[in-house]
């Protein structure tokens, strides 16, 4: 569907993998390369949620989707395409569910590929469906699907009484990985690729 284009068919955190930084640069990358894309990552997250405090203020319940993968991986074309796809279907799960829904923008920036959609149900009714939407489909733990309550405040699995969200490798809660980095970079992205060609 288009930018603005209502979905008619029935009619974000825990970051998890993107909290994982960008790798340094190695071999031929030099220091100043490494920060203008990590500065151009960071701006281009400042300005979606700026995005979403402005669609929230309009809509009861907003869906911020984005890829929970590496950023290695986010600047393939595989990946927007995989993407695309992904939040297609994810879309009609929740539309199928009940969720009157508004496509309002998606593109790709420097931190991958991601959509916001505005909700007219309540936003821990939309959560509730995006947390089962991450777990239904074979692909859904690379998927980020963040709720924001209108006025901005977000909804977190933690707000339901839901546990938080595993590990790719280890099943232990994923922030909590992340924070501590557990795993090799080399191992997460081993595995985001190998759910990625499951499902390509």
């Amino acid at each position: 569907p288009s930018a603005g284009s209502p979905l008619h068919l029935a009619v974000p955190e825990q970051p998890g993998l993107q909290r994982y930084p960008p790798a340094s640069p190695r071999g031929g990358g030099t220091v100043s390369e490494f920060d203008r894309q990590l500065a151009q990552i960071l701006e281009a997250r400042e300005e979606r949620w700026g995005k979403r405090q402005f669609y929230a203020a309009r809509f009861p319940a907003l869906l911020s989707m984005t890829a929970c993968i590496p950023m290695p991986l986010r600047a393939d074309q595989a990946v927007e395409l995989w993407f695309t796809r992904a939040a297609s279907r994810t879309l009609e799960f929740l539309t199928e569910r009940g969720q009157i829904l508004e496509l309002l923008e998606q593109d790709t920036s420097p931190d991958g590929p991601w959509l916001i959609a505005g909700a007219l149900q309540s936003p821990r009714e939309l959560k509730e469906l995006c947390v089962l939407a991450e777990e239904s489909f074979p692909d859904g733990r690379l998927l980020d699907l963040d709720v924001t309550a209108q006025g901005g405040g977000a909804v977190s699995r933690r707000d339901l009484g839901l546990p938080p969200r595993r590990c790719l490798l280890c099943g232990r809660p994923a922030a909590e990985c992340a924070s501590r980095a557990a795993h090799l970079r080399e191992e997460v992205l081993a595995k985001a690729q190998s759910i990625l060609d499951n499902v390509q």
